[in-house]
């Protein structure tokens, strides 16, 4: 034990050294300077020191005899020492006699023994059944080699990790200092990061039980950069005009002025009243045209050492990849115009003809009309908007009279007494009806008037967006009488959308169970992983168990696929190993040529990520597991195994497999006839 202790924390100074190196060449840019020390109250009790030792678990206390005087016991400190094979870091938490120490501990973990540094750390086991869960200990495995030999081996993992360097520059910063007049910075970065990593792992595999006849040790030191930058940007052309016609005099003196006399403390004083007819009138209109685009580019390398006890050799390793994507072109026009139109009359209170309030009461009535039309890669997103309204506002302020010249002495905020609106299109979407004869689905896009609580057919030619994610359908279809059409031909679903001319989605309503893609098989698959909303998305890392439990609980049917339906998918569709939006994975298309893509995120094996980065292979995230529904048996200590879906980044298809104690994301699957039953209820 104290020679793996010394190598790692030999191998962890060696990383900080580099750190410091690469910290040293590069004054120009600000660091996070990462150390490690060991706590002073740490203490490794070794065995040649110990005359006796005896730990119970269960109450966690310790009784050991000590025979070197220069090793002192006090409350606080963290020890570690083996016991029935096994090591143990344990806190004291209470002393009772000392030498022999009969001591009270309490659980500590690597990060009491390192300090000054800013690090995360994980430790499982691969088997929940080997801890006990009171004490939160873990028991040793057994292993009987063919000689007759028994080697007790603890089995768990380790990772210690910290951010040596991390700069960042905010490209949206260059609004802000430049003055682009056709130009602007949506969002974008360049970064570099540099971190150490040190791994450690003490197992008992199958792989291990041929190799050694002793403890196994892998421990790997790396230094792990990487420099990249992504930039949305936008090129637009806009303009705009305004017209405004605000209060002006229609007719003054609507009504013959007259004075009202007050007296004030035997003093009089004339107030003059005053009305004349006003009117305002305001035209505003603009639009513009803009071309969105981005990129993206990430280089990502890794060096380290490898070091395995079963061998006896320490590898060194070099990994390096660059990633680049390329958003195509959106282009986007859009226009606006408005206008408002008040009459109202204008009440004059002038004391002496000189100073005095004037209070406007304006009913208005106002209009604005909208569209806009964004080119996307795979579709067009187009509105049309129209809404009218009218209302009464109040404005009032105080003014002064002097020389035939009027000044404003001190003004109110507006205040709003009423808003009513007379006309608003569109304003939802719903599905009509099903010409099953013809298999024709029709939408209803519908205006309404608030003031009377009532809807309506639009009259207008509403543009409605028609897509189906089961085959990658999109149509922009346009109303006449309210109404469109859609051939159901082919597709498990289908979507209606109105938009307003932010390109936000003001109503949508659907046909069936988009979530669902139909690839020609006995089953229709999920479009993304349980819990997200992409196809891309990476989602929870599940047990069996978990999994078992979400699927079990889901009110629409859909459930885990059985070990018949993976090797369907594998079997009878094109598997492609591909991209999307910076995700790696796999593209499954059906002999309906209809596609799903699962993204490969690894699985857990204890506490350790499985598939996303190997001294071994080349790029990352070269592996995916998914649960099955299938029991698949049991090993010899009742641990439970279920089939499970295999994806790898060398393989143009997929595999099934056997697998327990594991942790895995989940893709369901649902029945045709589930499906067809929500389908109709949803259209009843």
């Amino acid at each position: 034990m104290r020679k793996l202790l010394i190598l790692f924390i030999f191998l962890l100074s060696y990383s900080c050294s580099q750190e410091e190196g690469l910290n040293g060449n590069d004054e120009n840019n600000t660091t996070d300077e990462a150390t490690v020390k060991i706590s002073s109250d740490f203490i490794s009790i070794q065995k040649d020191k110990i005359k006796s030792i005896e730990y119970d678990t269960n109450q966690e206390t310790l009784l050991i005899d000590i025979n070197d005087d220069d090793i002192k016991l006090d409350l606080n400190k963290v020890i570690s020492f083996e016991f029935n094979g096994m090591t143990y870091i344990r806190k004291i938490q209470e002393i009772s006699s000392k030498n022999p120490y009969v001591i009270k501990t309490t659980h500590a973990d690597l990060t009491d023994i390192f300090i000054d540094g800013e690090f995360t750390l994980s430790s499982e086991l691969p088997s929940e059944k080997s801890r006990n869960s009171e004490t939160n200990v873990f028991y040793p495995e057994k292993i009987v080699y063919e000689n007759g030999e028994t080697l007790y081996l603890n089995s768990s993992r380790a990772e210690v990790s910290g951010r040596i360097i991390n700069n960042n520059f905010d490209l949206t910063s260059l609004n802000d200092r430049y003055d682009f007049d056709f130009f602007e910075i949506e969002d974008g970065n360049i970064y570099t990061n540099l971190d150490f990593k040190l791994k450690f792992n003490f197992d008992s595999d199958e792989e291990a039980k041929e190799v050694i006849k002793g403890k196994l040790l892998d421990l790997t030191t790396s230094l792990v950069g990487s420099v990249g930058f992504n930039c949305n940007s936008r090129f637009f052309i806009e303009s705009s005009f305004a017209i405004e016609d605000i209060d002006k005099t229609d007719k003054e003196n609507l009504i013959k002025p007259f004075t009202i006399w007050f007296n004030v403390s035997g003093v009089s004083i004339p107030v003059i009243v005053n009305m004349d007819l006003m009117h305002d009138f305001e035209l505003e209109a603009e639009g513009g045209i803009s071309c969105s685009f981005g990129a993206a580019y990430e280089m990502q390398s890794e060096v380290g050492i490898n070091y395995n006890q079963a061998t006896q050799k320490t590898t060194p390793f070099f990994k390096r990849e660059e990633t680049i994507n390329v958003d195509p072109p959106t282009v986007s026009v859009d226009g606006k115009m408005a206008c408002k139109y008040s009459i109202y009359p204008k009440f004059k209170f002038y004391i002496y003809d000189v100073l005095g309030p004037e209070i406007d009461v304006k009913p208005y009535v106002q209009a604005e009309v909208g569209f806009s039309a964004t080119h996307l890669q795979e579709y067009d997103i187009q509105a049309l908007n129209f809404k009218s309204a009218i209302g009464l506002e109040m404005e009032s302020k105080v003014s002064a009279e002097l020389f035939s010249l009027n000044y404003d002495v001190f003004e109110m905020p507006d205040v709003e007494l009423f808003s009513k609106g007379l006309y608003e299109s569109p304003y939802k979407i719903e599905i009509e009806g099903i010409d099953k004869e013809n298999n024709i689905l029709s939408y209803t896009v519908y205006d309404t008037i608030p003031i009377l609580q009532k809807v309506m057919p639009t009259p207008l030619s509403s543009p409605v967006l028609l897509h189906s994610s089961s085959n990658n359908y999109y149509e922009t279809q346009y109303t006449n009488n309210g109404m469109v059409s859609v051939s159901l031909d082919g597709v498990s679903c289908m979507n209606g959308s109105i938009f307003n001319v932010d390109g936000k989605v003001i109503d949508n309503a659907v046909y069936g169970l988009c979530d669902a893609v139909d690839l020609g098989l006995s089953v229709l698959w999920c479009s993304h992983n349980y819990g997200v909303d992409t196809p891309e998305g990476f989602s929870e890392y599940l047990t069996h168990s978990e999994a078992q439990a979400i699927a079990d609980n889901d009110k629409l049917g859909w459930r885990l696929p059985t070990e018949s339906e993976l090797k369907e998918l594998c079997e009878k569709c094109n598997c492609e190993n591909v991209t999307v939006n910076g995700k790696k994975g796999n593209k499954f298309t059906g002999p309906n040529r209809n596609s799903i893509f699962i993204p490969r995120m690894g699985y857990y094996e204890g506490g350790e990520l499985i598939g996303h980065q190997s001294p071994y292979v080349e790029q990352t995230w070269y592996l995916g597991r998914y649960w099955g529904y299938d029991y698949a048996g049991s090993n010899e200590e009742g641990v439970g195994y279920y089939e499970s879906l295999e994806l790898s980044y060398n393989r143009e298809s997929c595999t099934t497999d056997k697998k327990g104690t594991y942790r895995m994301p989940i893709r369901m699957v649902i029945d045709k006839e589930d499906v067809e039953n929500l389908v109709m209820q949803r259209t009843q």
